[in-house]
C-alpha cells in the first residue's frame, strides 16, 4: 500500500472527498452496507463526549450543558432541554461528568513510551484531518483519516486513539470485531507518509464503569495490509462496474464450522 500526495484537511473533514477507514470496513461487508446512514448511538455519543472532555476541554462547554437533575421528567429539566436545543448544545448529567473526570484522571497518571500522558496532550496535534492517495494499478484512490492525537517526539510520532470498553472486559475481541488493526494500519501509513517519520499507534482504552481504568494497547495483524488492499481492489472493481450503492451480498453459500 503506497501512499502519496498527503495534505492537511483544513476544515469540514466529513464532507471532504476520500474513503475513511470506517467506510472501508463497512464496504468490506458490501457496498450497500457502506452507504447506510450511520446514526449516532448512545455508545458513540458517550465516546464523543469523552473525546471532547479529554482532548479539547477548553471547548467542552461550547457543546454541552451540565445539569445536576437526575429526574429528567421534571418541568425544570424540560426547560433546560429547551434551552440546550435553542443554544444548539447537548444536555448531560453531572454524574456523567463525574465519571468522565475519573477516566481522565486514570489517563493523566500514566506514561506512554516513557512520556507523561499529560505532556503529550499539551503539545499534541488534536483531531487534524489528513488526506492522501493510494496508488493502485487502475487509479489512485483518495483516502483520509483524522487521528485523535498526533504527538511529534523528536524523530518519531505517537498516534493515540481513544476507545471505551466495559470494565474488566477484554479489549482483544472488541479490536478484532471492529477491525481496529485496519485503523492502525491506515492511520499509521498516512501520518508516516505526511510527516516522513516512523509512527507508534497506541489505543488508549477507557473503562466506562468503576474503577474507570485506562489501559494502552497496540494492534498487529499480518493480514491487515493485505485485507485493506483487497477491499480497495473490490472498491475499484465496484466503481468500474457502475457503482451500484444497493449492491449487497452475492449468491455464495457460506459454511459455518463449529
Amino acid at each position: 500500500m503506497k501512499i502519496i500526495n498527503t495534505k492537511i484537511i483544513e476544515s469540514d473533514y466529513f464532507n471532504q472527498p476520500g474513503l475513511s477507514t470506517s467506510f472501508l470496513k463497512r464496504f468490506a461487508i458490501s457496498p450497500a452496507h457502506a452507504f447506510v446512514y450511520q446514526s449516532e448511538t448512545k455508545e458513540l455519543e458517550f465516546g464523543t463526549m469523552l473525546h471532547s472532555y479529554i482532548l479539547e476541554p477548553d471547548k467542552f462547554f461550547d457543546t454541552y450543558i451540565v445539569t445536576g437533575l437526575e429526574n429528567w421528567r421534571t418541568a425544570e429539566y424540560k426547560e433546560l432541554k429547551k434551552q440546550s436545543k435553542a443554544e444548539n448544545k447537548i444536555l448531560i448529567k453531572q454524574s456523567d461528568i463525574a465519571d468522565i473526570e475519573k477516566m481522565r484522571q486514570s489517563f493523566s497518571k500514566k506514561q506512554i513510551l516513557n512520556i507523561p500522558a499529560e505532556w503529550i496532550l499539551k503539545d499534541a496535534i488534536i483531531e487534524q484531518g489528513i488526506y492522501a492517495e493510494i496508488i493502485t494499478p487502475e487509479n489512485n484512490i483518495r483516502i483520509k483519516c483524522k487521528p485523535d492525537v498526533v504527538y511529534i517526539n523528536n524523530d518519531s510520532i505517537i498516534i493515540i486513539d481513544l476507545k471505551t470498553m466495559a470494565a474488566g472486559k477484554s479489549f482483544y475481541w472488541q479490536a478484532q470485531n471492529y477491525k481496529y488493526d485496519w485503523q492502525a494500519e491506515i492511520y499509521s501509513k498516512i501520518v508516516e507518509a505526511h510527516y516522513g517519520m516512523p509512527v507508534n499507534f497506541i489505543f488508549a482504552v477507557f473503562e466506562k464503569a468503576p474503577p474507570f481504568g485506562c489501559q494502552f494497547y497496540k494492534t498487529y495483524s499480518q493480514y491487515a495490509k493485505e485485507n485493506i488492499e483487497k477491499c480497495i481492489e473490490k472498491y475499484v472493481d465496484w466503481y468500474e462496474r457502475g457503482a451500484d450503492k444497493t449492491e449487497c451480498y452475492n449468491d455464495e453459500i457460506i459454511e459455518i464450522n463449529y
